[in-house]
């Protein structure tokens, strides 16, 4: 049995010189092999089927990136904001919280009645909805006549004619209103045109630097007659609904006493 097998092994590898033999006598002619019309050198550029060869592009091994070979950037810290030391400065603002009153008189009780105030000599009437509004004596706004309202703490002066004739409104505002922001430090809008109860009015807001206080002024001209309003309450007392409506009823209902036609 031993035999066989080394028979059959043996023929196995003659096999094999044999077909190793046959493809290489079929094989390409190594280079530099006599063929007609090429030379050795050309006949290392043919490939297998005799076209000429791809030009081999060289292949370089990878280089490994280095931390000294990136880029390094800089990073720009901003400098630190100035930090100034608070000074106290003293200032010449007033919050004018203890002004004078005297409304001690004819009118002070209040009943609830409209009133009527008259003004430039008897020649101006003003309706107020209720006599809420006493007239204080010591006044320091130098209006024609200034209202105490103690409901609200407002305080309420009122020009007809007199000092304020043949002055247009946006200039009675902004007279008054740098007059305020020079005596309170306060901050004001600039005057504009507005309504109130359907009276065209120029008209300004502004509040003291303490914030204490809310002032408006409204100045306008009306069947030949100019009228200014300058109201301060308290800050928290801006948005009162009844000291809002008094107001618009005030501004509406002065007027001449005789209407000339």
């Amino acid at each position: 049995m031993n035999k066989q097998w080394r028979v059959a092994f043996m023929g196995c590898l003659a096999g094999g010189v044999l077909l190793g033999t046959s493809m290489s006598a079929t094989a390409e002619p190594a280079v530099g092999a006599n063929i007609p019309g090429t030379s050795p050198t050309e006949m290392a550029l043919l490939g297998p089927d005799r076209s000429p060869r791809a030009p081999q592009r060289a292949i370089t091994a990878p280089t490994r990136r280095t931390e000294s070979t990136r880029r390094q950037e800089t990073t720009v810290t901003p400098p630190a904001a100035p930090v100034e030391a608070f000074v106290y400065k003293k200032t010449d603002c007033r919050p004018l919280t203890n002004t004078n009153y005297d409304i001690w008189g004819s009118q002070h009780r209040v009943t609830g009645r409209a009133s009527v105030y008259v003004f430039d000599n008897g020649r101006i009437h003003m309706w107020s909805p209720t006599d809420a509004y006493l007239v204080n004596k010591l006044g320091a706004m130098g209006a024609d006549r200034e209202f105490l309202r103690l409901d609200v703490c407002e305080r309420l002066g009122v020009w007809a004619n007199g000092r304020i004739a043949g002055t247009s409104p946006t200039t009675i505002v902004s007279e008054m209103t740098s007059r305020l922001e020079a005596l309170t430090c306060g901050k004001w809008t600039d005057p504009e045109d507005s309504y109130v109860a359907g009276v065209p009015v120029t008209k300004a807001t502004g509040w003291d630097e303490y914030g204490n206080f809310f002032y408006e002024i409204y100045a306008f001209e009306r069947f030949g007659n100019t009228y200014a309003f300058a109201s301060r309450v308290p800050y928290k007392a801006r948005y009162n609904r009844v000291r809002n409506t008094d107001l618009a009823y005030l501004i509406s209902h002065i007027h001449p006493a005789v209407w000339v036609e």
